[in-house]
Formats: structure tokens, C-alpha cells, sequence
């Protein structure tokens, strides 16, 4: 009677060696082959992800452009106040302010600026920023409908309201600081007249 297995049956399980119920130990299957580091981190056929790791479950990092992020938040922008809004805007942007009698085309000064950033250069209001003022231009007048309903059920209570919000939209045109002035107008284009000479074809007197 053995009473312990041989040392054969302790050892990691290769192949022809004897089991602990005496029988041969099976083959383990092959591994497979190790895919180079090239090809585990080869693109896939999406343009902005690489695949991190394989198998039931998969990674992937994204080509995210921390650059141009970068650069579009350090771009200059400033913060004004009117009335009782506050307004984040960059040179060229359309903004919707409280309704004011203007035309098309009327140039507006705002000089209530909160913050303004250009690049590195960081200027926080407390309150206000010295000297630095939004101009911007009146594009257009729009306006809002909007519908208030008041229902009470069993009560045959029904109200129904309408009120029509007006805004005024501007461009911003220009963000100075103080000292700055905007850059002039170019000047307007001088239409040419249009040229005397029959066309083509035409009988001449």
C-alpha cells in the first residue's frame, strides 16, 4: 500500500508523467502565440481609437486634441453685464440681449466687463474691469411666444395667457482694454461705372 503519491505526481502536470490516480497526466493545450507589440497597438479601423488590450474585454483611448482644446479656451473672450444677465462672448459671436429700441446696424458700448483673457493675460473685475468695454453692432430684432396654461381638474377651471418676450440681437465687433481704440473702418469701395461700349453684335450710329 503507498500511502503518498511519487514525486512524479506532485510535479506541474507534463505530459507522460504519472497523475495522482496513477493514470498520465494529458497535454496541455498549445498556448498561443504572443501577437508582437506592433500589432496589439495597431490602429483599428476607427481614425481616433487604439485598442489597449484584447480579448472579452477591450480598452481604447481616444486621439483627443488637447491642443486645439487648449488654444480654443485660451482664445480672448470677456464677460460684460447688462441688466441682469451676464454674457460670455468672443469677437464676432451673435448674442440676444433684453429688448431696446434700435436699428439694424446701431453701434452699442458696453462697459461693464466682469473678466477678460487674452492668451495668458487674465484680468478679473472686483467688480468691474477698468477701462474695458464690448462694443458690438445691432443685427436684428427677434422675439420669443411663449404660452402660460393654468388647468384645475373638476373645477371647470381653464386660463389661458400669451406673452411674446422681444429680444435685440448684436454682433460682437470688438473687446478693448483701456487705452485701446477700435481698428478703423475700411473705406467704403467706390462703385465703377458701367462701361459705355455697346456689347457685342450691337449696330453702331
Amino acid at each position: 500500500m503507498q500511502l503518498f503519491p511519487p514525486a512524479a505526481a506532485l510535479s506541474n502536470g507534463r505530459a507522460g508523467e504519472i497523475g495522482p490516480t496513477g493514470g498520465a497526466v494529458p497535454a496541455r493545450p498549445r498556448q498561443a502565440a504572443r501577437r508582437p507589440f506592433q500589432e496589439l497597438f495597431a490602429p483599428t479601423d476607427g481614425p481616433d481609437t487604439i485598442p489597449l488590450a484584447t480579448g472579452r474585454c477591450a480598452c481604447y483611448i481616444s486621439s483627443f486634441d488637447f491642443e486645439a482644446q487648449q488654444a480654443e479656451s485660451r482664445a480672448m473672450f470677456a464677460v460684460f453685464e447688462d441688466g441682469s444677465h451676464q454674457y460670455r462672448v468672443q469677437e464676432g459671436d451673435v448674442v440676444e440681449l433684453d429688448f431696446r429700441e434700435a436699428e439694424p446696424g446701431t453701434r452699442l458700448e458696453f462697459g461693464r466687463v466682469l473678466l477678460y483673457q487674452n492668451a495668458d493675460d487674465l484680468q478679473i473685475g472686483r467688480p468691474l474691469v477698468e477701462g474695458a468695454r464690448v462694443l458690438g453692432e445691432v443685427v436684428g430684432q427677434t422675439s420669443v411666444k411663449l404660452y402660460i396654461q393654468h388647468f384645475r381638474r373638476r373645477k371647470n377651471y381653464r386660463r389661458l395667457r400669451g406673452h411674446r418676450q422681444h429680444y435685440t440681437r448684436i454682433q460682437v465687433r470688438n473687446i478693448l482694454l483701456a487705452g485701446q481704440e477700435p481698428p478703423a473702418a475700411p473705406p467704403p469701395q467706390a462703385e465703377t461705372p458701367a462701361s459705355a461700349t455697346p456689347p457685342a453684335g450691337a449696330p453702331t450710329t
